[in-house]
């Protein structure tokens, strides 16, 4: 935001980023988060369709942390993830209805995308 929306004054913060170890010492580290947040969207949808046994299934993955590859972890929920598919349909379900209405709002301002790449099915 503009200075006084969220700080009263950006003076003492300008230099904020070279504080935090992770923004240099990890390069990358960002993607962590979007395939954490992926995964956890293919995990719901699993629950919304399969709702029965889910709880269980979510606990014996939880007791396992890191002692299972993540093929295997996510076996039992009947996930694919070495399937293309797998990362179509979680974006899709995550950022499916934000990018329809983005698209939306383009066709609403008369707006054309320089190039029109059709979404993964």
């Amino acid at each position: 935001g503009a200075e006084g929306e969220v700080f009263d004054k950006y003076d003492d913060i300008s230099h904020l980023w070279a504080y935090v170890p992770h923004f240099h010492h990890v390069p990358f580290y960002v993607y962590s988060y979007a395939f954490a947040d992926l995964v956890v969207g293919s995990l719901y949808h699993a629950y919304t369709v399969s709702p029965d046994g889910f709880e269980a299934k979510l606990l014996d993955l939880l007791r396992a942390g890191g002692t299972k590859d993540f093929v295997a972890a996510l076996t039992p929920f009947g996930l694919e993830p070495q399937n293309p598919a797998f990362w179509a349909k979680a974006l899709e379900a995550h950022m499916g209805g934000l990018v329809d209405e983005a698209e939306r709002l383009a066709a609403e301002l008369e707006f054309e995308p320089r190039s029109k790449k059709p979404r993964a099915a």
